[in-house]
Formats: structure tokens, sequence, C-alpha cells
């Protein structure tokens, strides 16, 4: 969308900047014109839409915020639906829900009923609305696999500052997944399921299975698949899971949880912002990075809660039911994010495909991989899986699909310094847009990925239902508009000069990227930032002496 920071219109603070708010992890920031204001009623969320539009002032409902792109901004009036928490269980398979309650309160709500959801993202600490909103998913190929393809009807409040009931299922292809432009929903009617059980086990598998067919395979096989890819260290771990029936005369024994994400202490929050930014400053001991993540997925480590937990002990394989072991979440303050004592805040990258495209991406990433080596040190790369879906805007719109993804921590300098291996993932993400079909995830991705171009399927059909159900505009923001084609504006930290270091754009120059680097042209046209020969550090005393330091660090707080 854009190369180089000059063609960026970054927010100019027209607003108040009293009334700023952002990103969970602070790098996408939004000036409104007013507070964020908090209705306790439908009734006021109505009042306030209608509002805004005899103003001319643009409102939008901004979820969580646990996104990275400025799809939760406004130039107008910023609305939390967190005092929308009401709950209603009907007996025909089906409940619900006011849309400013967290997942997690839906979940304990339908346990209390015997009842559940067939499937959840992997982070619960998010609002119903903006999991709907951003089609928050988790993994299955054998069911849907996002909150929005479990939707049976939606109550609205449209541009007008009308009520409406959705339910008729050519508007819901459009509401499913609608990124707030649509209209404010306000209640949420879900398809239940009779509470359920599973087991779930991680292993260590080859890399072939990459390329063999041999993880397709699997992910039609099983209720539950996900794996964790570790380039530099050869491996891949695989978690497979099945679901249990929970009857009343048949009990299967385990009560284990989740902690994929969960509290951290201020110590380890502490020791890990340390840990990452020295070794992105040395640009050593990241293989050991990835190790730990990889050894957090198979067993019990002392700096952290177990993966699978049941009475405090590491469980692998594992039984609990379903929600608690495919999702987690973590105490606001407590998060690796928003730790008060050292936030690891991150950017995110996820990319989906079709399933046909399996293979040629994961070569393609080998050959990158090969061509600059880098390592996946906070995560390793998540691929996750979704059947096709009905919904205009879902990433699996129409066809299988996979998602490709990574999260890089943000550097104590995050406006001047790189992440090591900056030029391989931003050479990775532009071929996989490029030469796969990618699309990218909407409340994830540097905001280069989100423009007008993102919209290849079902353009025509969803900005039908935009001006139908927001004839004059109400809840468009500059996300919004990008996507429409109407303006190349963001909204972005207004620090962020080198704009590629967050993937704001595709790097122009060598400024666009970070201190010490070049903007460098590959062989199939691709423009990255890479080091420059003169700062990369080096000295043989000097490496092994670090990576010595890393290997110690390792074994007294990893193992």
């Amino acid at each position: 969308m854009w190369t180089s920071c000059d063609q960026i219109a970054i927010n100019t603070r027209n607003n108040d900047p009293k009334y700023a708010y952002h990103s969970y992890q602070s790098s996408v920031i939004c000036y409104p014109k007013t507070a964020i204001q908090y209705p306790s009623s439908i009734s006021n969320v109505v009042r306030l839409v209608k509002n805004a539009r005899k103003d001319g002032v643009p409102i939008k409902a901004i979820g969580s915020r646990h996104s990275i792109t400025d799809i939760i901004c406004t130039d107008g009036t910023p609305i939390s639906l967190k005092l929308l928490t009401k709950k209603y269980y009907h007996e025909d398979n089906t409940a619900t829900f006011e849309a400013g309650i967290k997942l997690d309160q839906v979940l304990l709500f339908l346990q209390e009923r015997n009842r559940t959801l067939i499937n959840i993202p992997i982070y619960r600490g998010i609002t119903l609305a903006g999991a709907i909103a951003t089609g928050a998913h988790g993994s299955s190929l054998k069911h849907p696999a996002s909150i929005s393809d479990q939707i049976i009807g939606l109550q609205v409040v449209t541009g007008t500052g009308e009520l409406v009931n959705i339910n008729d299922t050519k508007t819901l292809k459009a509401f499913r997944v609608n990124l707030g432009l649509l209209g404010i929903v306000v209640k949420v009617t879900l398809k239940i399921v009779p509470i359920f059980k599973m087991s779930i086990q991680n292993s260590v598998e080859e890399i072939d299975i990459l390329t063999s067919g041999k993880a397709l395979e699997w992910a039609r096989e099983y209720d539950h698949f996900q794996l964790w890819w570790f380039p530099s260290l050869q491996e891949v771990v695989v978690a497979k899971g099945n679901y249990l029936p929970f009857l009343k005369n048949t009990t299967f024994e385990g009560n284990a949880t989740n902690n994929l994400i969960t509290e951290v202490t201020q110590y380890t929050a502490r020791f890990a912002a340390v840990l990452y930014e020295f070794c992105n400053w040395a640009q050593i001991g990241l293989t050991i990075l990835e190790g730990y993540m990889r050894d957090f997925l198979l067993k019990s480590i002392p700096t952290a809660r177990p993966l699978y937990e049941e009475g405090g002990t590491f469980k692998n394989p594992a039984v609990g039911i379903g929600w608690r072991l495919l999702s987690s979440q973590c105490r606001p303050g407590t998060c690796w994010w928003d730790n008060p004592w050292a936030t690891v805040g991150g950017t995110e990258s996820a990319i989906a495909f079709d399933t046909k495209h399996f293979k040629g991406v994961m070569t393609m990433i080998q050959d990158t991989l090969r061509e600059m080596p880098t390592c996946f040190y906070m995560s390793g790369i998540l691929i996750r899986f979704m059947p096709k879906s009905e919904a205009y805007l879902s990433l699996s719109s129409g066809r299988e699909t996979f998602s490709v993804e990574w999260v890089n921590p943000l550097r104590t300098r995050r406006h001047l310094d790189a992440v090591v291996g900056l030029g391989t993932f931003q050479a990775i993400l532009q071929r996989m847009v490029r030469d796969f079909d990618g699309i990218p995830h909407w409340g994830k991705n540097g905001l280069h990925f989100l423009g007008e171009n993102v919209l290849k399927k079902n353009r025509d059909n969803f900005i039908a239902e935009m001006k139908n159900f927001d004839p004059d505009g109400v809840f468009l923001n500059k996300f919004g508009r990008r996507l429409t084609g109407e303006i190349g504006e963001a909204d972005v930290d207004p620090e962020m000069e080198r704009c590629a270091l967050h993937d704001y754009c595709i790097c122009g120059k060598d400024y666009d990227c970070g201190v010490g680097q070049r903007c460098e042209k590959l062989s199939d046209g691709v423009l990255v930032c890479r080091d420059q020969d003169n700062v990369i550090l080096g000295g043989l005393g000097f490496v092994f002496g670090t990576n010595f330091l890393a290997f110690i660090l390792y074994r007294l707080f990893y193992r």
C-alpha cells in the first residue's frame, strides 16, 4: 500500500490528546474528539448514535482493544460496551449475550448449564463483539473455528440509530465479520452444544510434515490441531486434540487447563524484557529463546506455569473441559504485554491462505530462511486451520484455510531499533501476500497490509451493506476509509518516523528502516530492511562470551 514513510498520512492529532487511547501493546494511538463513553443500556447506545449522526461526528465501538491495527480508532466518539453484559439461556440450543461481555464470562455462564461453544479463540480475555468484528478464531478443520461462524442472530444499532434484528442468512454473511463498519452490535445469539471434555497432546515432529502432506492430513483428522514450527531448531511441535462426550454416566478423568497466555510475575516480566532486548542488541542467543518456547510446549520449566496444568502439575497428554484446554487468559496488569514492571509488547503478523497453498508457503518460508537466516524466538511460527466460512470478510471465506502467525517483541527504543531478522520477516510477509493470495488478519499485521487491496473477495457485497446500514458513514474511521479506497491515512504512533520498523510501509529509503539498516531490493523485487555491515557486532571473543552468557542464563532459568 505504502512504499516509504513519505506516502503515509499519519494522524496529526487534530483532537485533544487528553482523550487519546491506544492498542493493547501501544503501537496504534487514537485521538478521538471525546473521551470514551460507557453506555449502561442498549437505549443509551441508540441515543449516542443518533446524537453522533445529528452532530456529524463519527462514532465507534472499540472493544477490548486487543488489536494492533487502527481498526480500534475513531476521530469522533469512542464507546465501550463493557457495561452491557446480560446473559440469556434458551432451551433451543442457543444463548443470547449482550455484546460487551468477555468470552470467559460467556463460557462460565454456559458451563453452569452444561453447555458450551464448539470452538473458541486462543485468548478469551476479549469481548464477544470484538471477537466477532475481527473474526477471532481457534484451530480446527472439523468444526467452526471462529465465534463468527456460530452466530444465529444479532441485534444491531444502525448508522441511523435504528435498533434492528439480523437473522437472515444473506445479511449475516456481512455481519459475521463486520470490522465495526456496519453498525454497533449490542446482542449476539449463538449456537451452543452440550459441554464436552477433550484430550490433547503435544509432540515433536520432523519438519518434513510441512511438505509431505502429513500436517494437512492430521488437521483433517483431529477435532483440534495446530502446530508451532521452530525453523532454527528444525523441529515442529504439533498439538492434536479430540473431543470427548461428557455424559451423565460417563466421566473422563482430568480437569487440566491451558496456560499459553497467562499471568506472569514481576520478576519473570522484568527478566524477559531484559533478555529480549539484550539478545536483539547483541544479535545472539536467539536460538536458545526458540528452544525455551519449544520446551514450554513439551514439559514443565521453572520460569512459567505449565502449558497444560492440573493441580500445579504439567500434563501431556492432558484431559479437561474443552474450552479450558482450547483457550487461556490473563488478568489485566499481569499479562506479558501490560505488566507494569517490565512490558514485553509485541507486533503480530498473521496471514491466511487456501490450504491448496500449504506446501508452497512452507517451501517459500524455508527458501527465504536459507537466504536470510533468523529465529522466531517469541513463539515460533504458529500454524492454525479453519474450515470454509460463508462470512464475506472471514479469513476462510469460501475456502478451507490455514494461517501462518508469529510475534516479535518491541525493542526498548521501538521507534529507532529493528528486531533481529526484520528483513527476513518482511520478505516472508510480502511473498505470502504477493505469491499465494494471502489475506491478513484484520486485528494484526502492519498497516501496509491493510489497505484497499485486501478486500479482494466480496468487496462489492460488503460495501453495499455498509451503505445500507450506515448511509452517512457514521461508523467509518481511517481503517474503513482505507479499505474502501477513500483515503490513505492511518492512526499510528506519531513518533514512528521509521515506518518500515512495524510494517506501516514497505521501505523506500534507508531512513524508513531501523538505525544502522539499509533498504535493500532482493532478487525478486521485494524491498526489505537489512543490517549494514558496519553495525553487525563482531569479534570472536565477544560472540563467544555473549553466547556463553546466554547459555548460562538458559541453564539457570529454563532448565
